[in-house]
């Protein structure tokens, strides 16, 4: 290609940026680019964004040794992976959703290898278990890391997705420029480009910030249609083509898209001025944010199908217990992170977000108070604290935050004891009780049965009723 791969332009950022925005937003931890010296243009790159260098000096054993270079960095963590998700760096425009869909079919199905297809080719990533590690070391691998894929196809999952970005490696010039996506000559940040955009979208959700996106969708003024704008935090690019509509926007952000929202998208007509004239424009606007997380504090029975429960719903799942033989990988294999804590200041490894949800399952009331009392006191409390709990237990612990100079109205945020009233008993009965009270906040729900709420059957027999009535009028006249 004339130069590194990695450093090529993939729609505003290189290969290896997008590729590890796109992995971290799909919940790879750590995320490891595996480089052939520490320092240089790769290293930089590397350091500006979510990955952790490996170095395979020289680049020795190509492909298969710097796959197994990263195999050896993983294995030596302290909390080593239990699967990796790997990839060539020329397959850049692998979806986030893409590898979310490998990671939750391999967390289903465990099997040894999970590879995505498209049309009528395999691709990339490939998740592969942890324990083929010793395979992918052997020196006999006339294919490199394909040689252990094809050895046993009957333990090999096959995904369909409809992601053209797997089976898309990018091996000559020709191929590059047909796909890339870099900015057409004359795009600049006035007007970034809808892949200058999507790049800035993927570096703000790999930090973990929250950023705007808006396009002009329809306006009088026919220049301003198409015009693109962006926000993170401080930062912002573009303009919407009139100062003043770029002022009206900003200032409804924070109604339109709440902080307890993680994502969202919505159309607003804005009025602004064009001059002295004023003028409406329509804008669509998407808030595009770190996912949603589950944040359970206790590791114990009810801890374990809650933890599956929500990593079915799409929540980002993580452990917290201060016992290292109950906070493990082994019972809780589909969560994200597992940490054992001390509950002296249960959070310290754990910043909490808006759109977060914490539920307090500990084994103790003391441990529920210390937890309650740094959630409590959080300039930016999480959406939804939840805390299980007997209706003497959950007296107990709001009379001493009473004691301590708490308000009613602050220990009103606290939804306990936790839960829809399903009258289960089970530890899966009790997950799934709050399980589907976070559905019904962040959907506005009320809880109340869909039959009391659509009352079909009365209103089949009421109507039937109206009918025998007018049809009884019609004969009499």
């Amino acid at each position: 290609m004339g130069v590194p791969k990695a450093l090529l332009d993939a729609g505003g950022v290189s290969f290896v940026a997008r590729l590890m925005a796109s992995l971290a937003d799909a919940g790879c931890r750590p995320v490891v680019v595996v480089g052939a010296s520490e320092t240089g243009k790769l290293a930089d790159e590397v350091g500006r964004g979510p990955g952790e260098l490996v170095v395979n000096p020289g680049g020795q054993g190509g492909q298969i040794g710097s796959l197994c270079a990263a195999l050896d960095y993983l294995g030596a963590l302290a909390d080593s992976p239990v699967a990796v998700a790997f990839t060539p760096v020329d397959n850049p425009f692998v979806a986030p959703r893409t590898v979310r869909a490998l990671i939750g079919a391999w967390r289903r199905s465990r099997a040894a290898i999970v590879m995505p297809r498209y049309s009528d080719k395999r691709g990339h990533p490939v998740v592969a278990d942890m324990g083929l590690a010793a395979e992918f070391r052997a020196s006999d691998l006339p294919e490199g890391a394909r040689t252990v894929v094809r050895r046993d196809p009957g333990r090999v999952l096959e995904v369909e997705v409809a992601d053209p970005g797997v089976a898309d490696d990018l091996d000559t010039p020709g191929h590059y420029l047909a796909r890339s996506s870099a900015p057409p000559p004359g795009d600049n940040l006035v007007n970034p480009s809808p892949a200058q955009v999507a790049a800035r979208v993927l570096e703000a959700r790999a930090r973990g910030e929250r950023i705007y996106t808006a396009v002009v969708t329809a306006s009088p003024d026919a220049s301003l249609i198409g015009r693109r704008w962006w926000r993170s935090g401080r930062r912002h690019e573009g303009t919407l083509g009139s100062p003043s509509l770029d002022a009206e926007l900003a200032a409804a952000l924070p109604a339109l898209l709440p902080p307890r929202e993680s994502r969202g998208a919505l159309s607003r007509q804005f009025d602004y001025r064009d001059g002295d004239r004023p003028r409406t424009a329509t804008v669509y606007i998407e808030l595009h944010g770190p996912p949603a997380r589950m944040v359970i504090v206790g590791a114990g029975h009810i801890a374990i199908p809650l933890s599956r429960l929500g990593d079915m719903l799409g929540l980002r799942v993580e452990v917290l217990d201060d016992r290292p033989d109950f906070a493990t990988r082994e019972r809780f294999p589909e969560a994200d992170a597992v940490r054992v804590i001390d509950f002296r200041d249960p959070f310290a490894d754990t910043p909490l977000a808006p759109h977060d949800h914490v539920v307090l399952v500990t084994r103790g009331h003391s441990f529920d108070y210390e937890c309650l009392t740094r959630l409590l006191r959080m300039t930016s409390q999480p959406h939804y604290i939840g805390m299980i709990g007997s209706r003497r237990r959950v007296r107990a612990t709001h009379e001493q935050l009473l004691r301590d100079g708490f308000t009613t109205g602050e220990m009103g945020r606290v939804r306990a004891p936790v839960g829809l009233d399903l009258g289960g008993q089970t530890p899966v009965e009790i997950a799934l009780a709050v399980a589907a009270e976070i559905v019904m906040l962040h959907s506005g729900g009320t809880g109340v049965p869909l039959v009391d709420r659509e009352r079909v059957v009365e209103r089949f027999f009421e109507g039937r009723k109206q009918l025998g009535k007018l049809s009884s009028r019609s004969a009499t006249r």
